[in-house]
């Protein structure tokens, strides 16, 4: 049994201080430098599984810390095993199936989860997703690489506009030899890569997806749904459960 301590407040500085360290050493480890933009995007990996997925309120031991700080990196992991293990408990909810627009049949939740949960466990999926992913970054590195003269024209006309005095410092940095000048290229190609990332990230939010990004687990899930269904057309299977509403018996006079 868990006793809690006088004073769990360390717990809780021993878990931020172990997730703010472990991302700052793996950017380290990525970039070859401190990187706060790096960081940030690892501390927000770390704190979204550990508040998912760790475990809730204080810390009240050694072993609630150790949880948490596992949670926080297995998340992932985490996650399919909970998902995995709801599937396997469907309940007895009923849904009309929509093929666009048309009714074309009803499903059980049994039926339902029976295809989540093949969906889930087939390794396939797993790999074609991390080929989709893997081309989707080979066309963003297309867009940043054509895009790297637009940044640096536009980096360099708001140096002129704003501040004019900076152009003194990148010829003072040229004239310092090679490896100033090696330094300074490399301090400005991070700089243009995370404008680009940010310009992906904006353009994502507007447009609501990535360019040529393909969900392949919602695209197995509804082959195997038209399957089940017997349906040829293509489209999107849309489920809606059903809801019994039970009346209220009448009264006699």
């Amino acid at each position: 049994m868990k006793n809690k301590p006088r004073n769990a407040l360390w717990l809780r500085v021993l878990d931020l201080v172990t997730g703010g360290v472990l991302a700052g050493s793996v950017s380290y480890l990525l970039t070859g430098s401190f990187s706060p933009f790096l960081t940030l995007m690892l501390l927000s990996y770390l704190y979204f599984g550990k508040t998912k997925y760790g475990p809730q309120g204080e810390l009240l031991s050694l072993d609630d810390a150790k949880d948490s700080l596992v949670a926080s990196i297995a998340w992932p992991y985490l996650a399919w095993k909970k998902l995995d293990k709801e599937l396997q408990e469907p309940s007895s909810a009923t849904y009309d199936a929509f093929v666009n627009d048309v009714h074309v049949g009803t499903l059980s939740d049994t039926d339902y989860s029976k295809i989540k949960r093949q969906v889930l466990r087939d390794p396939r999926l797993y790999f074609a997703q991390v080929m989709n992913i893997g081309w989707v970054a080979i066309k963003a590195l297309d867009t940043f690489f054509l895009g790297i003269p637009i940044l640096a024209f536009w980096t360099l006309f708001a140096l002129a506009c704003f501040e004019p005095e900076a152009y003194g410092t990148i010829i003072a940095t040229l004239q310092q030899g090679p490896d100033s000048i090696r330094a300074a290229a490399n301090q400005y190609m991070w700089i243009l890569f995370q404008l680009w990332f940010v310009s992906l990230l904006i353009q994502a939010a507007v447009r609501g997806h990535l360019p040529g990004f393909t969900n392949v687990f919602d695209a197995a899930t509804t082959r195997f749904l038209r399957r089940q269904l017997g349906v040829a057309a293509e489209g999107d299977v849309a489920l809606h459960q059903q809801v019994f509403i039970q009346t209220a018996p009448g009264h006699r006079v």
